[in-house]
């Protein structure tokens, strides 16, 4: 039943997204194998929110770049889902679990993975302007997002903070964001090679 929800919340997010203007990232080039490495470890099917070692991360990263919020988020094929957060409520980690990919910040990261995504001010954008627009949509002003990089060379989504003012990061908390994404990705390695093949998690979200 909350999948069924969960699936109905979605589709009515992607028709408000479309009618707000937000334009999707273009797919990249190399998104067959992206997919395949976030099914490889299995990150979709596991709920991780109550892990200390991931919620310390999330935690570490807001003290860092002093923003109230942060999340680690992983980027499927057609949604984005959160896997630990730090400064949310309950009602606003409930919704935020899981969104379309299209209407995510996320998402812009895919456009290239090499680089921290800094979005200074979300509503002078014209990535993320629009999404404003769309009813009920969390009051972010700031964005900063290191891509979590694989082993094998694939982002599989970002450790991200936000703000509800516009901020600059210095370039000593972009890196320290970089570093922790860098071992979020270690420790999801680490427990994909620990499961048994075969043996997920069911996620029902």
């Amino acid at each position: 039943m909350k999948k069924f929800i969960r699936n109905q919340l979605n589709s009515i997010l992607r028709s408000q997204g479309k009618k707000a203007g937000i334009i999707p990232v273009e797919n990249p080039d190399n998104e067959k194998q992206r997919l395949a490495e976030v099914d490889r470890l299995g990150i979709m099917n596991k709920d991780i929110s109550a892990e200390r070692k991931y919620n310390s991360m999330t935690q570490v990263a807001s003290y860092l770049t002093s923003c109230k919020q942060s999340m680690i988020n992983i980027l499927d094929s057609s949604v984005q889902q959160c896997k630990s957060s730090f400064g949310f409520n309950m009602i606003e980690n409930t919704l935020l679990k899981e969104m379309p990919r299209e209407i995510s910040i996320c998402q812009f990261s895919l456009s290239n993975p090499s680089q921290p995504l800094i979005i200074e001010d979300l509503l002078e954008d014209e990535r993320t302007k629009n999404m404003s627009k769309m009813a009920g949509a969390p009051d972010f002003r700031f964005y900063a997002g290191s891509p979590m990089i694989s082993s094998r060379g694939y982002s599989i989504g970002t450790i991200c903070v936000f703000d509800s003012s516009p901020q600059k990061l210095s370039h000593q908390q972009i890196e320290g964001l970089r570093l922790l994404s860098d071992q979020v990705v270690s420790m999801l390695e680490s427990d994909a090679d620990k499961q048994p093949p075969g043996k997920d998690e069911n996620l029902d979200v």
